[in-house]
């Protein structure tokens, strides 16, 4: 891996693609594999030391999402091995190959927060869960942002949410704390 520090692979989270290809965040690998529709062993979709985290969970790359349209790769990387403080929300086309120019910044968390799952909603509103902060950001199309955050005592309150998921019938955001 691309990493300072060799870590063992920690695969994180996943997603399947319209041709049934399959990617997988590995957090301390700063990479994002994929496999093929047939099985098999996975390949390096894409790897960077840009995706290395730091601190003391240095976590990566983490969750991962299609946009609604099925032409943008969304993955929250935790921390940033050059600033533990910093999380970032990354993009990349879906191609067979993208390359370090294809890496774009959607959205960065400065103090901490650790981004850590995400999903889109029908409106195309990315909502991402801020393990560290008791919070989850959501992010507009057109780059404005706000939070969802519990009070302390809160009968369901927000405690280092993790996974996060809608359920379409309902129209509820499901969370999963840590």
């Amino acid at each position: 891996s691309p990493t300072v520090i060799d870590f063992p692979p920690l695969p994180n989270d996943i997603v399947f693609d319209e041709q049934g290809f399959v990617y997988v965040t590995d957090s301390l690998q700063a990479t994002i594999f994929r496999y093929s529709p047939a099985g098999g062993q996975p390949v390096i979709w894409f790897q960077s030391e840009l995706l290395a985290g730091g601190g003391f969970i240095p976590f990566g790359p983490n969750g991962i999402g299609l946009d609604p349209k099925r032409e943008w790769v969304y993955f929250a990387s935790t921390t940033s091995f050059l600033d533990a403080n910093l999380g970032t929300i990354y993009r990349l086309p879906l191609v067979n190959h993208p390359n370090a120019n294809d890496l774009e910044i959607v959205h960065q968390y400065t103090q901490g927060e650790a981004p850590d799952q995400l999903a889109f909603g029908a409106k195309g509103k990315l909502y991402v869960t801020l393990a560290f902060s008791n919070q989850i950001s959501v992010l507009s199309l057109n780059g404005g942002e706000f939070r969802i955050a519990s009070a302390p005592g809160d009968d369901i309150p927000l405690d280092a949410p993790a996974a996060i998921a809608f359920d379409t019938r309902t129209k509820s955001l499901l969370v999963a704390n840590h």
